[in-house]
């Protein structure tokens, strides 16, 4: 990758500058080299401000702002995040809205502030659900049924659960399917050696 990014350089080749930057940054975040991902994730930034490429910067800050978070500056994530829906990008492609959503709910969801994340993950599923995109729905419904077991509603987290187990069958996502499945049989069998 770094040859890439030299070599793009070299050529003056910004978008697959861009491009293998973007996958740099990526492969840090998933070494927990964070730093390392953040000064990635912002020099992509600059190139997709550069390029003019709106939906890129859009990525960019959702990237931004989930590695804040892992970083543990919330503060400054809720800002990136929130600046990223302001955008009217944001407003045109749903998909890229409903990611930085997801990405502000876990913000929130860190911080302890549960009901602002469900705000945050009801208004992404709602979008997902209107725009017809069923696997990125589901993939909020899962989360969401996380936080109710946080928040002890255990008969709300079954149901959404379920829901998202539907979606998924519905949409032939054998990954989607598989993890709800997955987690639904881990509460139920939770739910049977406890009781």
């Amino acid at each position: 990758l770094h040859t890439v990014v030299r070599l793009s350089r070299d050529r003056g080749d910004k978008v697959l500058e861009r491009n293998a930057l973007r996958s740099v940054g990526l492969l840090r975040w998933h070494q927990d080299r964070h730093v390392e991902a953040l000064q990635t994730a912002e020099k992509t930034l600059e190139l997709n401000r550069s390029l003019g490429d709106e939906l890129g910067a859009l990525g960019d800050l959702s990237n931004i702002g989930n590695i804040l978070r892992a970083l543990g500056d919330y503060d400054r994530a809720r800002a990136v995040l929130e600046e990223a829906l302001e955008m009217p990008v944001a407003r045109r492609d749903p998909g890229g809205m409903s990611s930085v959503l997801h990405n502000l709910a876990n913000v929130h969801r860190a911080v302890g502030e549960l009901d602002l994340a469900l705000e945050c993950l009801h208004k992404a599923g709602a979008a997902m659900h209107t725009h017809k995109m069923p696997i990125q729905q589901s993939f909020h419904l899962t989360t969401i049924a996380h936080i109710r077991l946080e928040q002890g509603d255990v008969a709300a987290a079954l149901d959404t659960y379920r829901q998202a187990l539907e979606l998924s069958r519905r949409a032939r996502h054998a990954d989607g399917l598989a993890q709800a499945l997955r987690l639904l049989g881990e509460l139920e069998s939770g739910m049977r050696q406890d009781a």
